[in-house]
């Protein structure tokens, strides 16, 4: 999750419906981007991540980095 993600596509990397995302939005009053669509940054899409391991809605999510990229020269 390195940029910012329409709920959609955050909802299918977390292997849960829309609904679900935007029920976690709705009751942690986070404000999504105001893009058309909506869209969340990093901070945000990691505190709803959270909240769906934490509420056991998913058994993990692995969080790339460009870090653990290499560069090919």
């Amino acid at each position: 999750m390195g940029k910012h993600l329409k709920l959609s596509e955050l909802a299918k990397v977390c292997g849960v419906k829309v609904e679900t995302i935007k029920t976690i939005i709705k009751k942690e009053r986070i404000k999504p981007l105001q893009t058309s669509p909506q869209t969340l940054d990093n901070i945000q899409q990691s505190i709803i991540a959270r909240i769906l391991y934490f509420e056991s809605k998913i058994e993990w999510l692995t969080f790339e980095s460009k870090m653990n990229k290499s560069n090919l020269v």
